[in-house]
């Protein structure tokens, strides 16, 4: 027995982030990804290590008492005029326990919060604020 909803996601801002710009401030940006749904952030034109974007995402869920594992990656991009992206760290929220406790009571909600952003080389470097709702809408058998 499982559940469908909605994963609410609001992305806040970031601080301490490690800049591939040398002559300018970076573009930052995020890629949200839950399963194989993504969302994308605006780009913050000059935004810099500490860009502030207040941007909300909704993706479908589905949630099984067994599928404790689930997770909402977010990708933080430095966006470059003429070449690809930069990648400048990410951050990992597992949202099993949270769709769980919503799966049962409707609803459940973590707080905005920060979290560390690992760099590509497994380093920390600066982190990201993000709350998170799951909302049920119905029960799937």
């Amino acid at each position: 027995m499982g559940v469908k909803g909605v994963l609410e996601v609001h992305l806040l801002d970031a601080r301490g982030l490690k800049s591939s710009d040398l002559l300018s401030k970076m573009d930052p940006f995020v890629i949200l990804q839950y399963k194989t749904e993504q969302g994308k952030s605006r780009v913050l034109r000059e935004g810099g290590t500490k860009p502030t974007w207040n941007e909300r995402f909704t993706f479908p869920a589905e949630y099984t008492a067994s599928d404790h594992k689930q997770k909402l990656v977010l990708k933080i991009m430095d966006n470059n005029r003429f070449t690809a992206a930069d990648f400048a760290g990410a951050a990992t929220i597992f949202v099993g326990d949270l769709m769980d406790f919503g799966a049962e009571l409707g609803i459940a909600e973590m707080p905005a919060q920060r979290y560390n952003v690992v760099l590509a080389d497994g380093t920390y470097y600066g982190d990201v604020r993000v709350g998170v709702t799951f909302r049920r809408t119905e029960e799937v058998s």
